[in-house]
């Protein structure tokens, strides 16, 4: 059920039975659209990205609300090349010097993606990355979480608050039940990901 900021609060007022929360709720949303970052699989929050990529370049300036990319690919004509991510010190040790042909990898470096090698013909970029959460701004906000699933919010903000007043009893009660709601989230949205047929392709021959 889809259900505002202003209507969760009014849900977790009720459960604590108390009404003292406007200073500490936006600490609270905050703390828990950070544990929705970590661990929830949200596929309604990816997004693609595009950039072009002109000869011997080797950097991309990553999206403002990138949190973590799914893939990455080099598209030149209609090639298309998965790039393969390495970390920041493999990549340094793959490529020591300025090294030019077809892009195959890629790390982090700051607030970019770096590419290797470097392009010696221009092309495209193509980031599929996964979005922050929307953050909760305003009592009458609305994000993909509180339309898809609010009780994510709900028990996490619950729980933050049990932290906060030392019921560490129903903290814990809350804790699980986060858990449980992000689990079931990533899992329905695995059966999204993958529901349909499944084609698969042999190639070469089979007998003795």
């Amino acid at each position: 059920m889809s259900l505002t900021l202003s209507q969760i609060k009014t849900d977790l007022i009720a459960e604590l039975g108390r009404s003292d929360i406007d200073t500490l709720l936006p600490t609270w949303v905050r703390n828990v659209e950070a544990k929705c970052d970590r661990k929830l699989d949200f596929p309604l929050n990816e997004q693609i990205f595009f950039q072009p990529l002109l000869v011997d370049s080797e950097y991309v300036t990553m999206p403002t609300d990138h949190l973590f990319a799914r893939k990455v690919v080099f598209i030149v004509d209609t090639q298309r090349i998965n790039l393969i991510y390495r970390s920041p010190t493999d990549f340094e040790q793959e490529f020591p010097i300025v090294v030019s042909g077809t892009p195959k990898f890629y790390t982090i470096s700051g607030v970019n993606f770096r590419i290797g090698p470097r392009p010696s013909i221009a092309g495209d970029i193509e980031i599929l990355y996964q979005l922050r959460v929307s953050k909760l701004i305003n009592l009458t906000d609305t994000n993909d979480i509180t339309i898809e699933n609010s009780d994510i919010y709900f028990n996490g903000l619950a729980y933050e608050a049990y932290i906060h007043y030392k019921d560490f009893d129903s903290a814990a009660i809350f804790k699980g039940r986060l858990t449980e709601s992000i689990a079931e989230e990533n899992d329905r949205h695995i059966d999204r990901r993958y529901s349909g047929p499944i084609q698969i392709n042999f190639e070469g021959s089979f007998g003795g």
